[in-house]
């Protein structure tokens, strides 16, 4: 691969047999696609290698020509090649052009606006957390799981009395988890069995379901803001944040876990009220530091 300037970085591989001969099947990312395929010698192994550009082909055709529109917003001429060599590794296939790009990037110095790639920087990568790419699956069932248990004990704050949420954030936890329930495909599940609620995800429907439910219900909530249609807004928002049917008994168990008694509601703490101090310049001279209690009084003070 080195002495034909094939690297990993953009190439995957497949396996296929033909009679009884093993084929490797090197799939280059590039927007260019070909009918054609370059065979490799496979040494001493009996192997057959060939190498099919287009991997990818539509979607780095799209990224292609968003940078070249980019390019139109350029503040230098430096800009400019970076996004030309840009353009040209994604349309070939060709890492040596994108090496170039980034020394071209290296003298474009103090950008108002910065960009990098970090595909191929795996320290940038982990400075976000991602250490181990096949662990990747494990950390997205981890987030729908959180999804169900951090909506279950949003109910916590519920208010039955008035109908009322003690902090929005938790409201806003619940209806995340009510939308998947009802329109996730039964990517998530709770089951209420004799006070304990248990979160089921089904991994296999987490990108076919669970990914478009949460799209749905993001683009929806966008569109209102966007229109400043409050009215549809709350209808929507309402409905999926109330706590009716099997809610409630679910309200009642996060209740019972959160102060291990069933038989009494526990009174969460209301969230923080954080009131700073100030300063008075009394008339003798004298400054004066005024301190105020963390309430609802004190804050309008």
């Amino acid at each position: 691969m080195d002495k034909n300037s094939i690297e990993p970085e953009n190439t995957r591989l497949t396996k296929t047999v033909e009679g009884s001969a093993p084929i490797l099947h090197i799939l280059q990312a590039s927007a260019e696609t070909s009918s054609a395929t370059t065979e490799l010698p496979g040494g001493d192994h009996g192997l057959t290698v060939r190498v099919a550009p287009g991997d990818h082909a539509a979607e780095l055709f799209k990224v292609c020509a968003s940078l070249q529109e980019a390019a139109k917003y350029t503040s230098n001429d430096t800009q400019v090649k970076i996004l030309s060599e840009y353009v040209e590794s994604f349309t070939t296939g060709s890492i040596d052009a994108y090496r170039k790009s980034q020394k071209t990037w290296a003298t474009d110095l103090s950008p108002r606006v910065e960009s990098i790639f970090g595909f191929v920087e795996p320290d940038i990568r982990e400075t976000c957390g991602l250490e181990d790419e096949a662990s990747i699956p494990d950390f997205i069932y981890y987030v729908y799981l959180t999804i169900g248990t951090k909506g279950i004990d949003a109910l916590a704050s519920f208010n039955a009395e008035d109908q009322s949420w003690g902090d929005q954030h938790a409201r806003g936890s619940f209806a995340i988890l009510r939308h998947l329930l009802e329109d996730g495909g039964c990517t998530i599940a709770v089951d209420h069995s004799e006070g304990n609620l248990h979160v089921r995800v089904d991994c296999s429907k987490i990108l076919s379901h669970g990914k478009p439910s949460l799209g749905r219900l993001l683009l929806r909530l966008h569109v209102w803001r966007c229109a400043a249609d409050s009215e549809a807004c709350r209808e929507f928002y309402g409905r999926l944040s109330a706590v009716d049917g099997p809610f409630e008994a679910w309200r009642q168990a996060a209740i019972a876990a959160w102060s291990n008694e069933s038989s009494s509601l526990v009174q969460l703490e209301p969230g923080s009220k954080i009131v700073q101090p100030n300063t008075i310049l009394e008339g003798d001279g004298r400054v004066v530091l005024k301190l105020y209690d963390a309430s609802d009084e004190d804050i309008i003070q």
